[in-house]
């Protein structure tokens, strides 16, 4: 039905529709113009049989959030039957790709990025919208730099989610959501503190060899403490991702609120301070004389010769220049050992993910209960279409990373 959409060029008789730039588990994105307020667009095409009646929905839903770091809802309706959603159109890149650039990020960015990313999440929480697929490629830089939540396509509306099926992306997907557990703020809490987990190690601690195997790890719960992969970061940034990743739900931060004030008190020091320099002590005078008293014989000092003050000065310059000297072969000596261990840490630093299983997975169907028989599954369209791909191994992200706008090319 898409195609029939791309065929004619033209959506609502005002979106000429552009080059395809992402796609996910229920719809393709493109960039399209806008006829009528001559500006680019992201403009997502979705088949009314394959969710589009409750993507349109949430999008209606999502399109009252105007937060700073939420990207903004444009427009949305029907035709030839699809649902189509007009979104703002981002620059970019995506977490997700600046990940894949540099490999990880600062404790600082870190903090940035769940700050901004917690300010979205709260204001959609507190409108009743859980996102319900925060992951790296559902964020994206804005033109000035700051990081946006896009992609509220399959957002749930709390309770009104169905418990036995959902969407969601494996590796960030809550374990109580693969319970059967009905979709909760907490949950959005969870995947974001995936992300950050990620953004800050450059490794995603449920990544495995296949989706199922994805799924099981993010039920076992077991990863590695994030101190441990990247000893070197905010140890109260640590802490926060490790609480906000705990399985069960009442173990990790109340809300978005309480989430970022955590991250918020993290501390600001730099991940290698630098070395402290001790200041150089005045020295004290060797005597003190007294005031003349009235009337009384003036008192007179008598000063060393010439030769022995230089003698003397000429001393305590020397000492002074040893002691110096012995700080700065001690200086040396440190900084050679930490740039050892730097380079040693670097070379045995994982930068991604296993080769069968990305973060560019797209968001699929899970069917929950019971947790030894989870199904993953997702449509299976004729190539030409894309428009729900199916998992089939390593490559099959279909340009997930760009699918809210990003104006690159795909994967």
């Amino acid at each position: 039905m898409t195609d029939r959409i791309v065929a004619e060029q033209l959506v609502a008789d005002r979106y000429e529709l552009g080059e395809q730039i992402g796609a996910g588990g229920v719809g393709r994105i493109f960039k399209a113009h806008d006829r009528l307020l001559n500006r680019a667009v992201a403009l997502k095409l979705i088949p009314v049989d394959s969710e589009g009646e409750q993507a349109l929905a949430e999008a209606r839903a999502a399109a009252r959030l105007s937060g700073r770091h939420i990207a903004s809802v444009l427009d949305a309706g029907h035709q030839s039957g699809c649902s189509y959603i007009v979104m703002e159109l981002l620059p970019g890149p995506s977490l997700e790709e600046e990940l894949a650039d540099r490999g990880r990020l600062s404790s600082g960015e870190v903090r940035d990025l769940a700050v901004q990313t917690l300010s979205a999440l709260a204001e959609a929480h507190a409108d009743g919208t859980i996102h319900c697929d925060v992951k790296p490629s559902n964020i994206l830089r804005a033109a000035d730099g700051t990081w946006k939540l896009v992609d509220f396509g399959i957002a749930c509306a709390g309770a009104d989610a169905p418990e036995d099926e959902f969407w969601g992306t494996p590796g960030y997907v809550p374990p109580e959501r693969l319970a059967g557990t009905p979709a909760a703020p907490v949950g959005d809490l969870y995947s974001l503190s995936v992300v950050l987990y990620e953004a800050l190690t450059g490794v995603q601690p449920f990544a495995r060899d296949c989706v199922e195997a994805t799924i099981a790890a993010v039920r076992a719960g077991r990863h590695a403490a994030t101190a441990s992969v990247r000893p070197d970061a905010d140890p109260l940034l640590a802490s926060a991702i490790d609480r906000g990743m705990a399985p069960t739900p009442s173990e990790r931060f109340a809300d978005a609120h309480d989430m970022a004030a955590a991250i918020e008190r993290a501390s600001q020091q730099q991940e290698t301070p630098p070395l402290a320099t001790a200041p150089i002590p005045v020295l004290a005078p060797t005597e003190q004389l007294t005031p003349a008293k009235v009337g009384a014989p003036r008192r007179t000092r008598t000063l060393p010769d010439a030769a022995g003050a230089s003698h003397h000065r000429r001393s305590r310059l020397i000492a002074l220049g040893i002691g110096l000297a012995a700080v700065a072969v001690l200086v040396t000596l440190t900084l050679a050992m930490t740039n050892q261990g730097m380079r040693a840490h670097a070379r045995a630093r994982t930068t991604g993910f296993d080769q069968a299983f990305t973060a560019s997975t797209p968001a699929v169907r899970v069917s929950t209960p019971p947790a030894s028989s989870t199904q993953v599954s997702s449509p299976a369209p004729s190539p030409a279409s894309h428009d729900g791909p199916a998992i089939t191994g390593p490559g099959n992200g279909n340009g997930n990373g760009h699918a809210y706008g990003h104006s690159k090319g795909n994967h």
